[in-house]
């Protein structure tokens, strides 16, 4: 029987650490398939634990930030739908509000909505058998050994240190008591991670008109539309 496994995202350290994925490819355009996130994480565990694991849920934890100097909170909000509507992701957002939230990090809140929910799951039967951290900091070290001794395998999915930059802490770079498996790299997977496009004739959803595109969003809107748009702005 295939152990059951819940992956739990650090969603700051992975959006601004997916930028080093890109570097390591030096290609213009590349792009992470979020689709195939779930499914990976599920062959890269099986390959760790040597035995299969099935990814039953990955929980994306963010933030929403409101009165931000120069963010577009707009967009943080579309990407959490896609992750949820095309991606198969359950995603948790903690909302900072920039005039009156200055008690608490942007970090501080991932850390702690990580950790509730963590300890909530396991309080559930049969939940799952591996929680998998997908992190950064050594900060989620006490909380994973916390989960492993209520009795639940745990691992990491991180990424190593290169180019002069601090991707994450070492501490988490090797099999520790508190990981039941090896760590697993982003970066030993840029490949797999990779969006591929492929060309495909659509249909415009403002006038109808058929287009060949690359674009595999819910919703499209051919040229002439686009273009119009620019213009009406």
């Amino acid at each position: 029987m295939a152990l059951k496994a819940m992956v739990f995202i650090d969603g700051n350290w992975f959006y601004h650490s997916r930028q080093a994925l890109f570097n390591l490819k030096n290609q213009d355009g590349f792009e992470l398939d979020y689709r195939r996130i779930p499914s990976l994480l599920s062959e890269w565990l099986t390959a760790s634990f040597d035995k299969e694991v099935e990814v039953v849920k990955c929980i994306y934890f963010g933030v929403v930030q409101i009165n931000k100097q120069n963010c577009n909170s707009t967009k943080q909000v579309a990407f959490y739908n896609f992750l949820k509507s095309e991606c198969s992701f359950e995603v948790v957002t903690s909302t900072i509000d920039y005039k009156s939230d200055v008690s608490i990090s942007e970090d501080r809140a991932i850390a702690l909505s990580l950790a509730a929910s963590v300890l909530k799951n396991n309080a559930s039967p049969d939940t799952y058998d591996v929680a998998t951290f997908v992190c950064g900091s050594s900060d989620y070290i006490p909380l994973i050994k916390q989960i492993r001794a209520l009795g639940k395998k745990t691992a990491v999915v991180t990424m190593r240190n290169f180019e002069e930059a601090q991707h994450s802490s070492n501490q988490l770079h090797t099999k520790n008591i508190f990981t039941d498996a090896a760590p697993i790299f982003f970066d030993d997977h840029v490949d797999e991670l990779r969006l591929i496009r492929h060309e495909q004739m659509r249909e415009c959803k403002s006038c109808g008109a058929k287009e060949l595109t690359t674009w595999a969003g819910p919703e499209f809107y051919c040229s002439n539309c686009r273009s119009g748009y620019q213009r009406k702005r």
